[in-house]
């Protein structure tokens, strides 16, 4: 690839294309909208989050008695390291050429090998990248929905990881299920806020209104979605269900769900919801049970491969998705 603007060797030509094809992507993602997100990691590839230990109440110390006892002040950390996700496709020059529609398709072709030559001006970098980002967007697309798929399908894994839950296997859940659970979750250790989500299977969802129905507790579980969105108007909206019991009631797609038992049961959770990073970016967000983390953004690279009269577009992004702090969370396990 070329340099894309002279003096500046990290503005490759394949950033320019990502930032165009990225950016139109509309990701699906119910659980993963509910977890912390760290830009990247910096040097060390992988991002330690730490917390205070508890150094426990005051001291009641009488007038003129000098105070010896020290605290000893420490912190948990938690390391979360990134690895390496990749994906790849072909874009036929016939399919190229369709999508640009009255455009040399020789120069289409010559962009993609060569890159923007030195000394291009900012304005004519912009329109070339436009030309080449409308020949492989589609693709493009998909292979950012790909990796957001991924991230999607590793959060609702991480349920499987958390140590405290209620299960009952070849039972369907019921409402005083969830309630014990979110009472363990509470009565746990202090919680930094009280903002729980409810990311429910969709088989659990509906063994919930089922439930609900049959013993006529309608006001445990609303799906007056307009209501919610009233009185909470920040709530996200992706797979949004309902509220249960105070808690905001999310269902996750079918094909990231998580079994146990041989695909007997389903795994719902309930958990610390987290918003932004809220250590790195000056305290911009709140903590979650589970964070993303990533060494840096997506990174997509077009090469032109003869043989296959096609180009062959990457897209390389190193991140993961970790568990923050286990006892913010609990699994409910039940009938599928």
């Amino acid at each position: 690839m070329g340099i894309a603007v002279p003096g500046d060797f990290s503005q490759i030509y394949s950033a320019l294309i990502a930032e165009r094809a990225l950016n139109e992507a509309r990701p699906k993602n119910v659980a993963s909208q509910h977890i912390n997100r760290y830009k990247e990691t910096g040097p060390s590839g992988a991002l330690t989050l730490s917390r205070f230990n508890d150094i426990g109440r005051a001291d009641t110390v009488p007038a003129g008695t000098e105070y010896q006892t020290e605290a000893a002040v420490g912190s948990t950390g938690v390391t979360i390291t990134p690895s390496r996700r990749m994906k790849m496709t072909l874009v036929d020059v016939s399919a190229m050429r369709r999508r640009v529609p009255g455009r040399d398709i020789r120069g289409i072709l010559n962009l993609v090998q060569g890159g923007i030559p030195v000394g291009m001006a900012t304005e004519q970098i912009n329109e070339v990248a436009g030309i080449v980002a409308d020949a492989i967007m589609p693709e493009a697309m998909q292979l950012i929905r790909s990796h957001v798929e991924t991230i999607e399908y590793d959060t609702v894994q991480g349920f499987a990881n958390l140590s405290g839950g209620v299960s009952d296997t070849g039972n369907n859940i019921q409402v005083g299920d969830v309630e014990e659970a979110l009472y363990a979750l509470e009565n746990g250790e202090s919680l930094p806020h009280g903002n729980f989500v409810g990311q429910f299977d969709l088989r659990h969802i509906y063994d919930l209104k089922a439930d609900v129905r049959a013993n006529e507790t309608a006001t445990a579980f609303t799906s007056d979605l307009a209501t919610i969105l009233q009185l909470r108007p920040d709530t996200a909206r992706n797979g949004l269900r309902g509220a249960l019991l105070g808690l905001t009631a999310y269902a996750h797609d079918s094909d990231v769900r998580l079994t146990a038992n041989a695909g007997a049961d389903n795994v719902s959770a309930i958990f610390l919801a987290g918003e932004g990073d809220p250590e790195v970016a000056n305290g911009q967000g709140i903590p979650g049970c589970f964070a993303f983390v990533q060494e840096h953004g997506p990174l997509l690279t077009v090469k032109w491969v003869g043989r296959a009269s096609s180009a062959e577009l990457i897209l390389m992004w190193p991140w993961t998705v970790g568990e923050r702090v286990d006892a913010w969370g609990k699994t409910l396990t039940f009938d599928a």
